[in-house]
């Protein structure tokens, strides 16, 4: 009775906490932009905006915070790229 509680408990999470690696993406990509641009900016060395892209993503089922990096390249040769990551909140539905 115990595993079949366990296992309901399981099944019920992963179906709370999902959601797709493209939807994630598109969510959090306007947040990540953001971050990225207030860098650009504070750094005084302007984005390549068509480089703007995810480059890795933890999107594990069980999970309630999911994470997207995203990395922009930029005009200046001493940094190359710019990084952020963003957090998903799955019980706020929302970016940050």
């Amino acid at each position: 009775m115990k595993a079949l509680f366990v296992l309901t408990l399981l099944l019920s999470a992963s179906a709370a906490h999902a959601i797709s690696d493209e939807k994630l993406i598109t969510k959090c990509a306007p947040v990540a932009y953001l971050k990225i641009l207030g860098r650009s900016k504070e750094l005084k060395c302007p984005l390549i905006k068509d480089t703007f892209a995810a480059i890795n993503i933890d999107n594990r089922t069980l999970n309630p915070y999911k994470y997207v990096m995203y990395q922009a390249d930029t005009e200046c040769q001493d940094i190359p790229t710019i990084t952020a990551v963003t957090q998903y909140s799955a019980t706020k539905k929302d970016c940050y």
